[in-house]
C-alpha cells in the first residue's frame, strides 16, 4: 500500500521559477532572497570575482550543476567543499551529503524533486529540430493568459482548464473590437479601426463576483456589457500620462523619416530588442484606480452597468484579436498554428502578430500606474492584469518610485496591494521613456534613451522579459516582485537569420527582491496553483489485509 501525498501550491510563493532548464550566468552579482525552482536543470556559472547567493529553498526537477571560477552561496554555504572539490549533483555522495550540509534547502532529482505544472495541463514539450516539416513544441500553460475560446472552436480548451484561466477569473473584460462604423473594409492603420469595449461575466448571483459564471448551451459565458468612461483606455497623450481621447482606441506608429534614418519616432513605441514597430493602446491605471475606487456608477463612471462592490474582484484581463478577420461586430478566433504556420499540438491560439509588413502590430502601454484599484471591503485583496498580448510597463508600478531603505522587498507603506501582470512578453521603461522614445527607433550608443529610477512591486508572469531599451548604466532598477516563467512566449519577431543586438548592454544596478506581501502568503487575485503528486509510506499489504481494505471501499 502506498499513500499519496498531493501538495498545491501558489505560484507567487516563489521569488522564481522557471519551467524549463536555467543557466545563471554574468558577472554582476545576484541575490535569490525567496524560493527558487526550476522544472529542469540548474546551471550556476558566475564568472570569477562574483557571487551568486540564494537565501531560501533552491530546488530543480533536474540536477542541480554548478560551474565556473565564481562564487555560489546557498544559505550562506559555498558550493564547494574544503578540499576544492565541486559541490553539485555530480558529486558522487550529492544525495545525502547536500542534505546535511544544507539542511534540506537544496533538492534536485537525486531527491525525487517533482515537475511543478498547472492543474489539468500537460508538460511542455521541445521541437525536435530533426524533423523540419513538424513542430513538436507545446506551449500549454500559454492558455493561463489566452482569450476564452467559444465552444465551435477546435482549440478550446477543457472545463478544467479555461477555469484557470484568467480570462475566466476576470472581473472586469477589456475586448480590442473592430469599429462597427469603420466597417470591414476600412484602413487598418486608421486610428478609429479598432474599439475598446468593456464586459462582466453574467453569474449566478449577481452580487457576487466569485459566483458561478451563468452560460448557454453550449456553454460560452454570457457577457454584459458595461459603460466604460472615457479617458481609461485609448491612444496616450505625448507624454505618457494620460489617454488623449480625441485620438481613437490606438496611437498609430509613425516617424518623420523612416526607421533606418535619422527620423525621429512621433508616436507608437518601437522596440528594438524586437526591431518592431508598435501601435499602442495605452492603459491609464491611475484613471481606473480612481473609478474603482469611487465606485462611481452614475452617468459620470459606469453609468449603472457596474457595480464595484458587486461586480470587481480584482482580476482585470484586456483580450486582443487573436485574426484581423471579421464576421460582424467582431474579429474571428484565429487557429492554433505556430508562427512559421506549422500546426500547433497543444492548441494555443495567440494573439494576432507579425512583422513590419503587417498593417498593425499591436501591444499594451501601462501608462500612470503607481497607485493601483483598491476600493474598500473588496471581494479579493490586490490587483492583477492579464493580457494575451505584450506589455509596456511605463514607469513605476504599485509603488511611488522613490528609493528607501530594504525596498526590494518592503512595501512603501501599509497601503501597498499585492499585485501582478501576466501577459506573452514584459518590458520596464521609466518614465523618461515619454522624452526618449523619439530616439527608439536609433541604434543604442551615445546619449540616447537615458532612464531613470524606476520602481516595480508586483509578480511578473510572462514568457519573456525584455533586456534594456533605455540606457540603464549606473541607475537603478528596483523590483519586488515573483518572477515566473511558466511558458515560452509566442509573440515573436519571425527571424530567419542572426540579428544584431540592439539593446543597451550595460545592465542597470539590479535591486531585485522576492516581496514580502508574497512571503507572508498575501498573494494577488487569480494566482495560479501548481500541484504535485508525492509516494509516501510504501509498504506491502498481507493478502488479508488487502481483502479487508477493498471490502471496506
Amino acid at each position: 500500500m502506498q499513500t499519496l501525498q498531493v501538495r498545491d501550491l501558489p505560484l507567487f510563493s516563489y521569488a522564481e521559477f522557471y519551467h524549463w532548464d536555467r543557466e545563471m550566468k554574468g558577472g554582476a552579482d545576484k541575490i535569490v532572497d525567496g524560493p527558487f525552482h526550476t522544472n529542469g536543470n540548474l546551471t550556476l556559472n558566475p564568472q570569477k570575482g562574483t557571487e551568486f547567493r540564494f537565501l531560501s529553498h533552491v530546488s530543480a526537477a533536474g540536477k542541480i550543476l554548478r560551474t565556473s571560477r565564481g562564487k555560489v552561496f546557498i544559505d550562506d554555504k559555498r558550493m564547494k567543499q574544503g578540499n576544492g572539490g565541486i559541490l553539485d549533483h555530480n558529486h558522487p555522495e550529492w544525495e545525502a551529503y547536500s542534505q546535511q550540509y544544507w539542511d534540506g534547502y537544496v533538492r534536485d532529482k537525486a531527491h525525487d524533486t517533482p515537475v511543478f505544472y498547472p492543474l489539468d495541463m500537460d508538460l511542455p514539450q521541445k521541437d525536435n529540430p530533426s524533423t523540419l516539416l513538424v513542430n513538436e513544441r507545446t506551449n500549454p500553460a500559454y492558455a493561463l493568459i489566452e482569450p476564452l475560446l467559444p465552444a465551435d472552436h477546435t482549440s478550446r480548451k477543457s472545463d478544467a482548464v479555461r477555469k484557470q484561466k484568467f480570462a475566466y477569473k476576470a472581473g472586469l473584460i477589456l475586448k480590442i473590437e473592430p469599429n462597427p462604423s469603420a466597417g470591414t473594409s476600412s484602413d487598418p492603420t486608421s486610428t478609429d479601426y479598432f474599439v475598446v469595449n468593456a464586459y462582466k461575466y453574467d453569474r449566478e448571483d449577481p452580487t457576487d463576483s466569485m459566483s458561478r459564471i451563468l452560460s448557454d448551451v453550449n456553454g460560452d459565458p454570457f457577457l454584459l456589457p458595461v459603460d466604460l468612461p472615457p479617458g481609461i483606455i485609448g491612444a496616450p497623450n505625448p507624454a505618457l500620462t494620460d489617454i488623449d481621447v480625441s485620438r481613437g482606441a490606438v496611437e498609430l506608429y509613425t516617424t518623420t523619416g523612416s526607421k533606418d534614418t535619422a527620423g525621429n519616432v512621433v508616436s507608437g513605441f518601437y522596440d528594438h530588442d524586437e526591431d518592431i514597430a508598435y501601435d499602442i493602446i495605452a492603459l491609464d491605471v491611475g484613471a481606473l484606480t480612481d473609478l474603482i475606487n469611487s465606485k462611481d456608477n452614475t452617468a459620470s463612471g459606469f453609468n449603472g452597468t457596474y457595480n464595484v462592490d458587486n461586480d470587481w474582484n480584482g482580476v482585470l484581463y484586456i483580450e486582443f484579436p487573436t485574426s484581423d478577420v471579421i464576421t460582424g461586430d467582431d474579429f474571428v478566433y484565429g487557429t492554433s498554428t505556430h508562427p512559421d504556420g506549422r500546426a500547433r499540438a497543444d492548441n494555443v491560439v495567440i494573439a494576432h502578430f507579425k512583422d513590419n509588413s503587417d498593417p498593425y502590430a499591436l501591444a499594451l502601454a501601462l501608462i500612470d500606474a503607481q497607485e493601483l484599484p483598491n476600493p474598500s471591503d473588496p471581494r479579493q485583496e490586490g490587483f492583477t492584469l492579464s493580457t494575451n498580448g505584450t506589455v509596456y510597463v511605463v514607469g513605476s508600478y504599485n509603488a511611488d518610485g522613490v528609493a528607501h531603505t530594504d525596498d526590494s522587498t518592503l512595501p512603501d507603506d501599509a497601503d501597498e496591494i499585492p499585485a501582478a501582470i501576466a501577459c506573452d512578453s514584459y518590458m520596464l521603461l521609466s518614465s523618461n521613456w515619454a522624452n526618449t522614445r523619439k530616439f527608439s527607433n536609433r541604434a543604442p550608443v551615445g546619449p540616447h534613451r537615458p532612464a531613470v529610477f524606476t520602481e516595480i512591486s508586483a509578480a511578473l508572469l510572462a514568457g519573456y522579459t525584455a533586456p534594456n531599451l533605455e540606457n540603464w548604466q549606473g541607475l537603478t532598477q528596483t523590483m519586488r516582485y515573483s518572477k515566473i516563467t511558466l511558458f515560452e512566449r509566442e509573440l515573436r519577431s519571425p527571424y530567419t537569420t542572426a540579428r544584431p543586438v540592439h539593446c543597451y548592454k550595460a545592465p542597470a544596478v539590479r535591486d531585485f527582491g522576492f516581496n514580502k506581501l508574497f512571503a507572508d502568503g498575501r498573494f494577488p487575485p487569480g494566482t495560479p496553483v501548481v500541484r504535485t503528486f508525492r509516494a509516501v509510506d510504501f509498504n506491502y499489504l498481507s493478502k488479508a489485509d488487502y481483502m479487508s481494505a477493498k471490502a471496506n471501499l
